[in-house]
């Protein structure tokens, strides 16, 4: 099974993982740029993104990202200088392997949103609400107002009292 595939297969089954990436490695690494791994909330490493020495910095902090659910740029350093470009936001750790390898690696968690769909639902059923009514009144010259009702009926618009205005009509193209 591929790396999409598991994805994909976790989502399904609203699974919480974290997917990581390389995005950077300085020699001597046994990890390379592309390099990719699921991190479920077990601990367990499904691939692979650095050697045994990374992976108990990895594994730390991609739980910690999973409950968050807050992605990270995780810079695994080695003990002592490295060249890296300063990176904002990064989470640093430094690396007790003697092999001064470095590696950047982007933690991305996959929370399932148990009341995503509701919510957007909600909003498509309340987007614009106002523009309509008002769409509504011009359209026929008379007034409304809106009665709440759930995301899953219609609007439920009500007339109020009183007679439809009186506009000029247009005739052939003129106002009279």
């Amino acid at each position: 099974m591929t790396m999409s595939e598991r994805v994909q297969q976790l989502r399904r089954l609203r699974t919480p993982f974290v997917h990581a990436t390389v995005v950077r490695a300085q020699q001597p690494t046994s990890a390379h740029p592309g390099d990719q791994a699921i991190l479920l909330s077990d601990g367990t490493i499904e691939g692979f993104v650095g050697g045994q020495c990374a992976q108990n910095s990895v594994r730390k902090a991609a739980l910690g990202a999973l409950q968050a659910g807050d992605s990270v740029l995780l810079r695994v350093l080695p003990d002592g200088e490295i060249h890296f470009p300063e990176a904002p936001g990064a989470c640093v750790v430094v690396n007790p392997c003697l092999s001064g390898g470095a590696l950047e690696i982007f933690l991305a968690p996959q929370v399932p949103g148990i009341a995503a769909g509701f919510a957007i639902i909600w909003a498509l059923a309340w987007r614009r609400q106002h523009a309509a009514v008002a769409a509504i009144e011009e359209r026929d010259g008379v007034s409304f107002y809106v009665r709440r009702t759930s995301p899953f009926q219609p609007i439920a618009l009500h007339r109020t009292p009183g007679f439809r205005a009186l506009r000029p009509e247009p005739t052939n193209g003129s106002v009279t």
